[in-house]
């Protein structure tokens, strides 16, 4: 399993209250999460369902509500609470499903929650046998002017729509983390009702401003700095292209063909 990913155990800690919290989000399901510091602990409280505590780096211990199963628990930490915990120890965390090409390249699929990153990372896996890397989180590093990818571990999950569309299981595949790759691509994913299909290039400008509000950040006014540097840097080695195309299934084939050239380069 990749350095990146500390293991996570259950433990009887007492769980700190809300007050002050540093950040607040949502989970993929709409529970609230919320981001503490307490002394030399960092810690991610998920309503309703579990709290994490971590510090600069060894394990992570959880301490989940009784009506949380085992499954649940776990697929929280790698959907929602890991990202986190791997931002905050300083590695920056893309919100992104990811494939691997056939040059070893991967090439991040970007998106809201709703944009069709699962779909499309599935859809491609399924026409061009591309391996999927990331299913919403895509930690990066950038040495030398490379932007390294580092995939987490994951669970590629289909909304019953989607899978019943592509034909396949609601869980496509559920697997550690993946090896390291060259990040080649960032797809800024922009569905849009009855809108016509067009893959673009974006300058770095304007690549800043719209990855910014997909990178995971556990506490910005500690790591704002450190954010905006490595994101910066990563702007350098890699290209970013914005997809506008229609949301429907009817158009999934003509979306699939404009993508090609990007994940089965010549």
């Amino acid at each position: 399993m990749s350095e990146l990913v500390p293991t996570f155990r259950v433990g009887d800690l007492d769980v700190p209250d809300l007050e002050g919290s540093v950040s607040e989000w949502q989970t993929s399901d709409g529970r609230a999460m919320f981001g503490l510091q307490r002394y030399e602990s960092n810690w991610v409280v998920v309503e309703n369902a579990a709290a994490f505590e971590f510090g600069a780096e060894g394990e992570v211990w959880a301490v989940p509500e009784n009506s949380i199963s085992e499954r649940a628990l776990d697929d929280l930490w790698r959907r929602s609470v890991l990202p986190l915990v791997v931002q905050a120890r300083g590695t920056q965390v893309l919100h992104a499903s990811a494939v691997r090409r056939a040059d070893g390249a991967i090439v991040a699929l970007c998106g809201s929650t709703t944009a069709g990153k699962s779909t499309l990372a599935a859809a491609l896996m399924q026409r061009y046998g591309l391996e999927v890397v990331a299913d919403d989180a895509l930690a990066f590093t950038v040495e030398n002017r490379e932007a390294l990818a580092h995939p987490l571990p994951f669970e590629l999950r289909l909304r019953p729509e989607s899978a019943e569309a592509l034909g396949l299981p609601a869980v496509v595949l559920e697997r550690d983390a993946a090896e390291p790759g060259r990040l080649a691509e960032v797809v800024l994913l922009d569905p849009r009702p009855d809108f016509t299909l067009r893959l673009q290039a974006v300058d770095d400008f304007s690549a800043y401003a719209q990855l910014m509000p997909h990178a995971y950040c556990f506490a910005l006014e500690e790591g704002k700095e450190r954010l905006v540097h490595d994101y910066a840097a990563l702007l350098v080695p890699i290209t970013v292209l914005r997809l506008t195309y229609p949301q429907s299934f009817d158009g999934l084939d003509a979306t699939l063909a404009e993508l090609e050239p990007v994940v089965m380069p010549q």
